[in-house]
């Protein structure tokens, strides 16, 4: 019989594991009480990769076999992962925002040739031919701002400044394309960023509200979110690469009413819909 092994968290490994070059206090891996074949795997995975945490969930006929947590989730306070804990799943995100859009096509609100900037106005003409549909699939011309496509120049937004969407959607609109709209393919976390602002203005809820409300609550996703530091965390550490040094200690804090730092896998917050969900193995 098929076993299936799920555990989004799994995909939040690679945001993760260069947690692992600087060093830490917390030692070595904790290890099973009774370890077999499948722990033997993911640790031996685990310290070849360098990567401090991971779950996996099993799942047998719609049924949970096993599911299990591994390594140290915050490697400042030395938090040993959870079942529970929600990790950052990367860009595996943008398969979630397509689903709110095709869910906002579905209740006739919104449709996949609609035009971007019937939606985005502030992008004046430049995004003329630019329709929703090439925004899903790539196919826009628009410019990558994440630094994840290796073949056309990038749109350079500094993070940590804060900008309303209109202006960001100007500052956006203002590069030049790749190439036409459908004529071509690059990938593009700005597209999916696009969208979320898309879904934002056609749903009339801010867009992480929306998802919870029109996806992941519906489908009795209860564990999953999009990343927000006022309610996710009261203390947040992890340790990153930089590239001024090796390595090198960041921490945030952020207040929150009942989420402590066990609650979630210490990483680099992710806030858009390129690559800002959090989930656990856990449904609930």
């Amino acid at each position: 019989m098929m076993l299936l092994i799920t555990g989004l968290t799994l995909a939040s490994l690679a945001a993760v594991q260069d947690t692992a070059l600087a060093p830490s206090r917390c030692g070595a891996l904790p290890q099973p009480q009774s370890p077999d074949t499948i722990d033997a795997a993911v640790l031996a995975w685990m310290r070849h990769s360098r990567t401090p945490a991971a779950s996996i969930a099993i799942v047998r006929g719609g049924r949970t076999v096993t599911e299990r947590a591994y390594g140290w989730a915050d490697l400042a306070t030395c938090v040993r992962a959870t079942p529970e804990m929600r990790f950052g799943i990367g860009s595996i995100t943008k398969q979630i925002t397509a689903l709110g859009v095709l869910v906002l096509v579905s209740q006739g609100e919104l449709a996949l040739d609609d035009s971007i900037s019937r939606w985005l106005p502030e992008s004046g003409w430049a995004w003329r031919g630019i329709a929703v549909r090439h925004l899903l699939t790539h196919t826009s011309g628009i410019r990558d701002s994440g630094h994840d496509d290796q073949v056309y120049p990038q749109i350079e937004i500094d993070k940590k400044i804060d900008v309303t969407d209109s202006a960001l959607v100007a500052r956006l609109a203002a590069a030049p394309l790749n190439f036409p709209p459908g004529e071509g393919w690059a990938y593009s976390n700005t597209g999916y960023l696009l969208l979320s602002i898309i879904v934002q203005r056609v749903g009339g809820t801010p867009f992480p509200i929306w998802m919870r409300e029109h996806v992941f609550e519906p489908l009795g996703m209860h564990a999953t979110r999009f990343f927000d530091p006022r309610k996710s965390f009261r203390r947040w550490r992890g340790v990153t690469r930089s590239s001024a040094t090796a390595a090198s200690d960041r921490a945030t804090t952020a207040a929150a009413p009942t989420a402590s730092a066990a609650t979630w896998a210490s990483c680099p917050p992710r806030t858009t819909s390129r690559s800002g969900v959090w989930s656990s193995i856990r449904r609930a």
